[in-house]
This record gives structure tokens, sequence and C-alpha cells, in this order.
């Protein structure tokens, strides 16, 4: 039984860093996952804004022609119009957001796109949305 108790006492830490992890899941990508950091929600001029983040697989070429595995995205939400706005992507050559992304860019006048129903973008929106509400 104290073989047991041990065990469980071990695993406590890491049940409580996985409940704490801000990232997530909204998508399972055909070479990819996709998650949104709640934690990252902030008021917009119009909306509301937050990170995103897919991990590849395997590497990708960047805008600029640069290999990577990881992009965080930041985007606004139109909770009520459902639409999102691209605002900035990083991109990085490994699968985490350690070191200087390889490539960064700043989008100023981007137009808002509509969410499609029952995808991640759908997902982010959702999640994103009711931390407005709490």
């Amino acid at each position: 039984m104290s073989r047991l108790r041990t065990a469980l006492l071990c695993l406590m830490p890491l049940a409580a860093a996985a409940a704490a992890d801000p990232w997530k899941p909204i998508g399972q990508l055909a070479d990819g996952t996709a998650h949104v950091n709640v934690e990252t929600v902030a008021k917009a001029d119009r909306g509301l804004k937050a990170w995103t983040r897919v991990r590849y697989a395997t590497a990708r070429m960047s805008p600029g022609g640069k290999p990577y595995r990881l992009v965080l995205v930041q985007q606004q939400y139109g909770c009520e119009e459902r639409t999102s706005t691209l605002l900035i992507q990083q991109f990085y050559t490994n699968d985490t957001s350690d070191g200087a992304p390889v490539e960064n860019i700043k989008y100023e006048k981007f137009a808002a796109e509509d969410i499609a129903p029952d995808t991640p973008a759908d997902k982010a929106l959702k999640l994103v949305c009711a931390t407005q509400k709490k």
C-alpha cells in the first residue's frame, strides 16, 4: 500500500503541471497540432486578442524562405462577428519557442476573416470568447 501511495504522491506534481498548462488543444492538422494560450487573452481595439501556436512534425518554409517547425500567431477575435484578424506571426526552427524566432512578421492592415464552424479556429474562438464571460 505504501508503494501505491508513494507513486501517487510522485505523480501529483505532474498532474498539477498538466492542469496548469495555459496551452489548450484546438485541433489536429495534417502534419501538426494547434493550441491556444488562454492566459494571453487581452482586450483589443475590436474584440479580444490571443496567441495560438501550431507545432509541425516536419519542417516547413516561412514566407521568407526559412525552415520552421513552430509558428506562434497572435490574432484578434470578434466574438459576436465570429471573425479573426491576423496580427503577428513568429516562426521558430524547433518545436518550442526557445530562442529568437527565425522570422517575425507584424501585420499592419489585415482584413478580418470569417471563422468556419467545427474547425480549430472555431474552437480557439470559443475558448478565447469564453474568457470574456468569466
